[in-house]
């Protein structure tokens, strides 16, 4: 083997990477934020008394945990477009990355309600705190410090999930990388580069994760 490797190529196009990196990034945040209400509200809805909601919510995550991503993506993409919504590909990533997390967030946050006691509720009501502050202060908010490690990793799972945006057009880290690709057929070393900048990305979502932890629940530190 006489391969010789040359980054050369690759360093002069360093703003294709940090333009792809920034956009696998905002794709991630804007679909874990979209994926955490969706979260929320369907783990309520998987604890409602309400039997339709509560069939809802179970079908809504079969489906989304059953059937793949890049499925789903052509879903939102094609499917709007025949209905007559015309959806960028951008915002079609987001839509279907958001409910994807929400699928998955829908169990582990209703994991976390669960794991909250019922003599908490109830001494939250004898206080006399509304139902909307028992809900924030004493369900929802210590159920995602307990489940917060499981809901980082989702972040992560995300921001790797995201690069099957460059397939409708999105371009992200992975659809810079392919174009690089493409012009320079320098692929081992553009590969070699985007693994390195993946796994930067999923370090500092894991680093940020733990900071936030310690700060939004100071509770379990002390």
């Amino acid at each position: 083997m006489n391969y010789v490797f040359h980054f050369q190529s690759i360093w002069n196009n360093t703003g294709l990477f940090l333009s792809g990196t920034l956009v696998t990034l905002q794709l991630a945040i804007l679909a874990m934020l979209f994926g955490t209400v969706l979260g929320i509200l369907g783990a309520v809805a998987r604890n409602s008394h309400w039997r339709i909601a509560r069939g809802f919510s179970a079908a809504a995550v079969e489906v989304i945990r059953n059937t793949p991503l890049l499925v789903q993506l052509y879903l939102w993409y094609f499917g709007l477009g025949v209905l007559g919504v015309d959806v960028p590909p951008y915002w079609s990533v987001v839509i279907a990355l958001g409910v994807n997390n929400g699928g998955y967030l829908t169990e582990i946050i209703r994991a976390g309600i669960e794991a909250i006691k019922i003599q908490q509720i109830k001494a939250g009501v004898s206080l006399g705190m509304s139902g909307f502050q028992v809900f924030r202060y004493i369900i929802i908010m210590p159920a995602l410090g307990i489940v917060f490690p499981a809901v980082s990793n989702q972040f992560v799972i995300s921001i790797l999930m995201s690069a099957l945006a460059m397939i409708i057009g999105v371009k992200d880290l992975t659809y810079q990388a392919v174009y690089l690709q493409a012009h320079t057929f320098r692929s081992i070393e553009t590969y070699i580069v985007v693994i390195v900048l993946y796994i930067i990305l999923s370090k500092a979502i894991v680093l940020f994760s733990e900071f936030l932890d310690r700060r939004l629940f100071k509770y379990k530190y002390i």
